[in-house]
């Protein structure tokens, strides 16, 4: 009876030693006592082994899944596809007419809340969405993407009282819609610099191979003279 109650135990792990330290002096436990008491630790053993297998085989299920992937989900294009997606949808709510953000956008920029303005900004947003799916004009889509994400945030100065309420710095919804466009600004602008980077590399393997393909002819010509001045002074 009182193994079943240590059960409850934070430290299922100590409680054979538990169960026959708390047996009174001169009391040996009878066999099915015993039993009982190694039973219950063998099957706290056997649950806890058998978590740890579930957690491992997890892992490794996973790193080889991002082994497979490696090779076409590059962390480049994970964050393209995930802006390109986020940019596809939240343009065809505005092109519907059905985006829940057209209230916000009426309070920072009125202007922008009304045709042909919302629909341009639909359609930009469905062109980005594309183009990062695609790949395309990689620099040029991620430094858009950036100022477009930046202008999101004129709410804040347009209208503090939607972004803060009773003010700085408890967000209201809106405000929180808002500023989780810096999560979005740094994927676009980790696009942008990556482009960047490859760009430069690329332009800098096209002037080392330029500066080798130009100097093949001075090395003819060098070839050339050397050859000709040996036969020259060679024996007659």
């Amino acid at each position: 009876m009182l193994c079943h109650q240590l059960g409850a135990l934070p430290h299922p792990a100590d409680m054979l030693g538990l169960c026959i330290s708390s047996v009174p002096a001169g009391h040996a436990l009878n066999r099915n006592e015993w039993k009982g008491a190694t039973k219950m630790q063998d099957s706290q053993k056997r649950n806890g082994a058998n978590g740890k297998g579930a957690a491992s085989a997890l892992i490794y299920n996973l790193e080889t899944l991002a082994r497979v992937l490696r090779p076409v989900v590059t962390p480049e294009r994970l964050l393209g596809w995930s802006l390109g997606i986020v940019y596809l949808w939240f343009g065809a709510l505005k092109l519907a007419n059905l985006s829940p953000v057209l209230e916000l956008i009426r309070r920072s920029s009125p202007l922008l809340a009304k045709a042909p303005f919302y629909n341009l900004l639909a359609l930009s947003e469905l062109v980005l969405g594309a183009m990062l799916l695609a790949g395309v004009w990689k620099r040029w889509t991620a430094a858009s993407a950036v100022m477009h994400l930046i202008g999101t945030f004129s709410v804040v100065f347009a209208s503090p009282q939607t972004a803060f309420r009773p003010g700085f710095p408890i967000l209201t919804m809106e405000g929180e819609f808002v500023v989780k466009n810096l999560v979005l600004i740094a994927a676009a602008g980790t696009l942008w610099l990556l482009a960047g980077h490859r760009e430069a590399a690329n332009s800098s393997v096209s002037l080392t191979r330029q500066a080798v393909l130009s100097e093949i002819p001075a090395r003819r010509e060098w070839t050339e003279e050397l050859r000709g001045g040996t036969s020259m002074t060679g024996p007659q």
